[in-house]
């Protein structure tokens, strides 16, 4: 799944790289259906987030990604509908966390946004993996390279998000002692797939060390997510020292996690979310009507 996108495609190459004509390329720009601007010798060239916000909103189906700086994805293979945990399950039991990046990956370009993904196959298919980890001494094996497979096929798609350079900040990672590596990575990609910025701090991160972030960048949102399920009152503890700082930078919270869990309500204005789609409907409503922000 190494690849670099290129920044900018020609009508030739976007057109070869979803079979269409060039001219129907060149006729869709003319009409403002797709922003294309120009060199200084006059040629056209489009953006690839562009290109690809193009290609996700008309469903057109990418035949030739490396045209687009894209790694061969192989042959479609035969399916009725969108991707689905069991079938990602099956490529990871089957150690083949190549094919499972590439099936993510082409999801993406199919249409299917990061929480989604994140939300259905991901999950799904992680679950899966996580019950053979209980009953076979393979699962482990399989369970890592899963995570594996996961990380090259996000890595390429949060290569193709285009975070607008004033979008809103937010920042965060996960609790101190949670190991797990992508779910605070997939709350990144949905910020940055809505326009935002992120900078996500990544798993088992001291809530001090996250603090200092907030107080030096005043972001205007910091999550707080948790996949196990650390001591009950330190997390109230923590969660409210993190909420008082952030209203002082103006930020919001949100935390959300299969282990997230107090004896207590939370802090008045604080938002807990079960799932990604959930927040991403929330930074909507935050930051205005996502135009699929490629």
């Amino acid at each position: 799944m190494r690849s670099t996108p290129r920044s900018f495609v020609s009508p030739r190459d976007l057109a070869t790289a979803v079979d269409v004509s060039e001219s129907s390329l060149k006729r869709w720009a003319d009409d403002g259906r797709i922003e294309v601007r120009r060199t200084a010798g006059g040629h056209r060239r489009i953006a690839i987030g562009e290109a690809i916000r193009f290609v996700r909103e008309r469903g057109l189906a990418v035949v030739d990604p490396v045209r687009l700086g894209l790694p061969d994805l192989g042959p479609q293979p035969p399916r009725s509908g969108p991707l689905t945990g069991d079938e990602l399950g099956a490529l990871f039991e089957a150690h083949r966390g190549r094919e499972a990046a590439q099936e993510l990956l082409r999801a993406f370009l199919g249409g299917m946004s990061v929480a989604e993904l994140c939300d259905g196959p991901v999950r799904g298919a992680l679950e899966g993996v996580g019950r053979r980890y209980e009953r076979h001494a393979d699962g482990i094996a399989i369970e890592h390279g899963a995570v594996d497979a996961c990380l090259q096929g996000l890595g390429a798609i949060r290569g193709l998000l285009s975070p607008r350079p004033a979008g809103p900040l937010a920042v965060g990672g996960a609790v101190e002692g949670d190991p797990y590596i992508l779910p605070s990575l997939a709350v990144a990609m949905v910020v940055e797939e809505e326009g935002g910025r992120a900078i996500n701090v990544g798993p088992n991160t001291p809530v001090r060390a996250l603090a200092a972030l907030v107080s030096e960048r005043a972001p205007g949102l910091v999550w707080r997510s948790a996949s196990v399920s650390p001591d009950r009152a330190v997390l109230g503890r923590e969660i409210d020292w993190l909420t008082e700082l952030a209203r002082g930078a103006g930020s919001i919270v949100v935390v959300g996690g299969r282990g997230f869990r107090l004896d207590r309500s939370l802090p008045t204005g604080v938002q807990r979310f079960d799932s990604l789609q959930q927040l991403t409907g929330f930074l909507r409503a935050a930051w205005g009507a996502s135009s699929s922000r490629m």
